[in-house]
């Protein structure tokens, strides 16, 4: 088990994913590696967040908690972002 860090402490989870986006295929190797109910952890920056959210809501995981990480030195201010997704159960 993985584990992701957060304002607050840190966070179990299964699998900890940071450049997805970078990567051909990431969203089928989640699928394949990713246990019933795994708990994911995803650390982008804001301008892929869309693109993760979107891997989110097709693998049908819930977010749980969002948290922002902001930095004035990119153009929109918001810096990086860490979800914390949990997927659902496989029948």
């Amino acid at each position: 088990m993985e584990a992701g860090w957060a304002p607050g402490g840190w966070y179990p989870s299964d699998l900890y994913v940071e450049r997805l986006e970078a990567r051909d295929g990431g969203e089928s190797e989640i699928r394949r590696i990713a246990a019933s109910g795994a708990r994911l952890t995803i650390a982008t920056n804001s301008f892929t967040l869309p693109k993760m959210e979107q891997i989110v809501q097709r693998l049908g995981g819930v977010v749980i908690e969002r948290i922002s990480l902001p930095d004035t030195s990119v153009p929109d201010g918001l810096g990086y972002q860490v979800l914390f997704v949990v997927l659902p159960i496989k029948p």
